[in-house]
């Protein structure tokens, strides 16, 4: 206790001595707003800094690289995946390798920054990773899947190339893969239950143009058919009910995982994780 007099008394003295001697007052005042001036371009990257962590840091985590993408093919990562997903489809061939570093089924989804959609559906994919299993409502039918995500920058930059996302969209590889994903898409229950823009979202994702962020894959190398292997599509998850929030979406998100609620054929118009596309 004695310390912490000493201590208070200490400062007590200063105060006063600031107090009475009045020529200090204007210059801890002319210090205080120069401080304030200095630290604001510190104080605005800080908070830029926070902005950028919340919009895209969760998506880079599980970013595959465009590096390497040519317009006549590449070997970026990307594109390697993207061959492995057209073989599977066209003839049923199984890139192992691709297997066991990707999963046999997962999300995959393309990105941007500053892009709301992705934003909103960023928290859905958080509450699904963290619940995956927990409870009932946040697992999948086959318990043994695990939760599996892998995300594409949309505006990632490369020292060689200009573009690098429309130069593979308009490579050998980048066309086909949307072209088949939407086509694809035409054929699955959701393209029914989800809404009037569910049809010219999908028209828009086959021209590099009009491809909006997010737009999500859901691919699976375990599909009966080949034909299946992108076995949904979809862009941002908004529950029919109107309680939009980070787990309804997460619920929605595990219907596709699942193609129940508004991915199934079995689809009634049930609230219980249904969704439409905003």
């Amino acid at each position: 206790m004695k310390v912490l007099r000493a201590i208070g008394g200490f400062f007590a003295k200063i105060w006063k001595w600031i107090k009475t001697t009045a020529w200090v007052q204007p210059l801890l005042i002319v210090g205080i707003i120069f401080a304030v001036i200095f630290s604001i371009p510190y104080i605005t990257s800080a908070i830029q800094a926070a902005l950028q962590d919340t919009g895209t840091a969760f998506y880079d985590s599980y970013k595959i690289s465009l590096n390497g993408v040519k317009k006549e093919g590449g070997d970026s990562e990307v594109e390697k995946l993207t061959k492995a997903i057209l073989d599977y489809r066209e003839n049923g061939t199984k890139d192992q390798d691709i297997i066991n570093r990707y999963g046999e089924k997962f999300f995959l989804s393309f990105y941007q920054d500053d892009c709301s959609g992705c934003e909103t559906m960023k928290g859905a994919f958080e509450v699904l990773r963290d619940e995956w299993g927990k409870q009932d409502i946040y697992t999948p039918l086959d318990s043994s899947e695990q939760f599996r995500l892998h995300t594409v920058d949309c505006l990632e930059t490369l020292d060689d190339v200009d573009e690098p996302f429309e130069t593979f969209y308009n490579g050998p590889l980048g066309g086909d893969l949307f072209n088949y994903a939407a086509e694809d898409a035409g054929e699955r229950p959701y393209f029914v239950n989800a809404g009037s823009t569910y049809e010219t979202e999908l028209m828009n994702m086959q021209d590099a143009g009009t491809f909006s962020t997010p737009t999500t894959l859901l691919i699976d190398f375990g599909a009966e058919l080949w034909s299946d292997v992108i076995s949904e599509v979809f862009f941002v998850l908004t529950p029919d009910e109107g309680d939009e929030n980070n787990r309804t979406r997460a619920l929605l998100l595990m219907d596709a995982w699942n193609h129940t609620g508004k991915f199934s054929e079995d689809y009634h118009g049930s609230s219980s994780g249904s969704s439409s596309e905003e």
